[in-house]
Formats: C-alpha cells, sequence, structure tokens
C-alpha cells in the first residue's frame, strides 16, 4: 500500500479514483463522492484492487496530462516501455446532446512505444459494507458484475481469464499494441456499452480539450502559474457539479485521535472549509 502523499488522482467532478504509483486503483467510491466504495484496497488490502502493472522490476514515472486531471504512468523495464492513461472521461454537454454515453465511466488505455512488457493483471471487487463477494460473469458485452447500486460492465479488446469473483492473469504487450480497458456502472438508466478503439480515442481526446477548456479561463500570470494551475484543476476536480459542493477531500474518513470515537468523512462538503 503506497503513501497517501504517494497517490494520483482522477475523476469527473461527480467522484474520484485513487490511483497509486503501482498503477492500481486502490479507492473509488461510485457513482458520487459519498457512495460506498468499490475499491477501497486504500483501507484494508482485501477490498478490492484494479492494478495494472509490469511483472518484472521496473522504474516509475508520473504526470498529468498538461492542463488536465488525466493521469500518466510510464514504466520501464529491462524489456521495454509502457503508458497507462486513466482518466473518467468528461464532455461538454453541449456534446453530451449528440453522444449516447455511459453514465459512469473510468478508461485505462495501455500503449507500448518501445519493446515489450508482461504485465500484471488484477481486479477484485468487496466494498466495505460486507463480506460478499461480486460474481464475475462473461457476456457478449463484457465482463458483467451486479452491485446492489446498479450493474458494472468491464469491456476491454484483450482477452481476460476471470475467476468466479477477480481476474488475476499476466498478459503480454508488444511494441505498437494499444490495449484498451473500459469500467462502466449503470444505476438508473440502461447500460451503454462504448466500442474499444478509435472511439475510446477520440472520448479521451474530448477529455483533455473539456479540461483545457477551464484552464482557459485562468487568467492568472504571476508566480509559480503552473502551481496554481494544477491547485485549480484539482479544485475543480472535487466540485460535485450537480449541486456546486466542494467536497473536503478525496480520500475518506480520519479519526480525531487513534482509539478515539470521533470520526471525520472528508467525502463531504464542510461548509467552513468550502
Amino acid at each position: 500500500m503506497d503513501k497517501i502523499q504517494d497517490y494520483g488522482v482522477i475523476g469527473n467532478c461527480r467522484c474520484a479514483a485513487l490511483i497509486s504509483k503501482s498503477g492500481a486503483i486502490d479507492w473509488l467510491c461510485w457513482p458520487r463522492f459519498d457512495s460506498e466504495p468499490i475499491f477501497a484496497y486504500l483501507l484494508d488490502s482485501s477490498r478490492g484492487q484494479w492494478k495494472i502493472s509490469p511483472k518484472e522490476s521496473h522504474q516509475i514515472s508520473r504526470r498529468y496530462i498538461v492542463d488536465t486531471n488525466i493521469l500518466e504512468t510510464t514504466f520501464t523495464t529491462s524489456q521495454g516501455k509502457i503508458v497507462l492513461t486513466d482518466l473518467m472521461p468528461v464532455d461538454s454537454e453541449e456534446n453530451k446532446k449528440g453522444f449516447l454515453l455511459p453514465e459512469n465511466e473510468i478508461l485505462r488505455k495501455l500503449e507500448c512505444p518501445i519493446g515489450k512488457v508482461e504485465f500484471d493483471f488484477k481486479f477484485f471487487i468487496r466494498g466495505l459494507a460486507n463480506d460478499q463477494h461480486f460474481f464475475l460473469r462473461k457476456s457478449p458485452f463484457g465482463i458483467r458484475i451486479e452491485l446492489l447500486s446498479g450493474t458494472l460492465f468491464l469491456r476491454t479488446n484483450v482477452d481476460l481469464v476471470t475467476q468466479k469473483d477477480s481476474i488475476l492473469t499476466s498478459l503480454t504487450i508488444n511494441e505498437g499494441q494499444v490495449f484498451y480497458f473500459s469500467l462502466t456502472l449503470s444505476e438508473e438508466g440502461p447500460a451503454v456499452l462504448p466500442c474499444m478503439g478509435s472511439t475510446t480515442e477520440e472520448r479521451i481526446e474530448s477529455s483533455i480539450l473539456w479540461w483545457k477548456s477551464f484552464v482557459a479561463q485562468i487568467q492568472y500570470e504571476g508566480p509559480y502559474r503552473s502551481d496554481v494551475i494544477r491547485s485549480a484543476l484539482i479544485l475543480k476536480l472535487m466540485n460535485y457539479a450537480p449541486s456546486g459542493a466542494m467536497v473536503a477531500s478525496v480520500t475518506t474518513s480520519l479519526p480525531e485521535k487513534l482509539g478515539g470515537d470521533l470520526n471525520w468523512d472528508y467525502r463531504y462538503c464542510w461548509l467552513r472549509d468550502a
């Protein structure tokens, strides 16, 4: 488990996910900041994780695509290099009128610019509410997981071998290959299952443009402009778009003191701080 300061964050102004340096989504409350967690490895290593990471020893570098909240993690091994791009797709209200898009989606793009890399793929869901195991079922539309709050579909252009309640497998990606992974949650409306490939690239590009259009409104030109922009992007991500409220943090709860009975949930808007 990584130190909290080593996590990257992605979001869509409705929820957020924390991603470790090793390419693992360790914390995701979906579909809202205050929803029950789907991945809760941040608190308990048995409570759900989605990890994509090289098998052999590797070096890691990370960055956000300039002026966005889209995270890129680069793994370099002795055999090659892979780049993992993580995002929650966002788009303008105008564009949404012309396309049928999932209610909630996490996109992960894995590409190999050099050599070849064998990597581990780990996916399992537990949550915190109880010890229920969520069963994975293969269907013509992807891997289906039923939750109390809705239905998850994991779609990819890679053949994944599933166990009853998890995916634990090793895959190899070669130079020039691109693998896409889409996890969607349908809570109220019918499931929208996007195609993998060129349409995925279009959603990534639309998300880049959406974040950049927000940054374009920032008129600050003083010292540490890049730090000011990064701070503004994170604050924007923490803003719950339907109400305008800003969450105190994208993590979870912390006790006032260890062993004490006072516990503060940072997934809500604290009016004093907001």
